[in-house]
């Protein structure tokens, strides 16, 4: 089964995640960052199978309580996540995140060609994604509703890898873009802290939990470019699955 509501819990992924962008990017200010194509697969393959085993762990421990119920469990975690990503392509959440993801990709192109980057470049170009990366919002939830940092943990190395990256081309403003992330995982962390009282019930945290992980397999496979799976869509399946739990008892 998932883990209890901790309310009054001091949580700890979203430092873990800004220590591994910091340690990311002064690495990469001190020392440069240009990885061989073979060091980027392996990398790759060892954080897509830390997302999976993570991803695939939250169903597991959220599922329990006999055969019937495991498959009930799961079949509400599918289910929500098939309405939430139908709700989040309604919203049109990946076309914006992939707008933003653009915008990022091109400073940090320009920057690299140039040999060098504007402060402003250097920030917006790792805040987008090491802020709305879907396991961020994920993971922040987890944190708020069940002190698992494990998922933020993964992020932060992906983060840490990232800002590598960015730090070796533009330098120590990349370290700022750990404050963006802090106010946005911290704020959500809180917000699910704050909503404690609906998880009191255990089915309605496991629901979410199972939904969660589901998120995080999905992105083991995006990862490892296997398949373009749209992440930013799931989101709205966190809401689905305790409503859909509630009703199905």
């Amino acid at each position: 089964m998932g883990h209890g509501p901790v309310e009054g819990m001091i949580v700890l992924g979203t430092w873990i995640n800004l220590g591994g962008i910091l340690l990311g990017g002064a690495v990469g200010c001190a020392r440069g960052c240009r990885w061989a194509p073979s060091t980027e697969v392996h990398l790759r393959r060892l954080t897509a199978g830390f997302l999976a085993y993570v991803g695939f762990k939250l169903v597991w421990e959220s599922c329990g309580g006999g055969l019937g119920a495991f498959f009930r469990q799961l079949a509400v975690a599918l289910i929500a996540l098939s309405v939430g990503s139908l709700t989040g392509h309604l919203l049109r959440l990946q076309t914006l995140l992939n707008r933003l993801g653009r915008l990022a990709s091109e400073r940090f192109e320009s920057a690299r060609k140039a040999g060098h980057g504007r402060i402003e470049d250097g920030l917006v170009a790792a805040a987008i994604p090491f802020c709305l990366a879907p396991t961020g919002v994920v993971g922040a939830l987890l944190d708020g509703t069940s002190g698992d940092w494990r998922v933020l943990a993964v992020k932060g190395l992906m983060d840490g890898l990232g800002a590598m990256g960015f730090a070796a081309v533009f330098g120590w403003p990349v370290l700022l873009a750990a404050v963006p992330v802090l106010f946005a995982q911290g704020a959500m962390t809180l917000l699910a802290q704050g909503g404690l009282t609906v998880f009191r019930d255990h089915a309605l945290l496991d629901a979410f939990t199972a939904v969660s992980g589901l998120i995080v397999a999905s992105s083991a496979v995006v990862v490892l470019g296997v398949r373009r799976v749209p992440l930013a869509n799931y989101p709205p399946a966190l809401a689905y699955g305790p409503l859909l739990a509630a009703w199905w008892r």
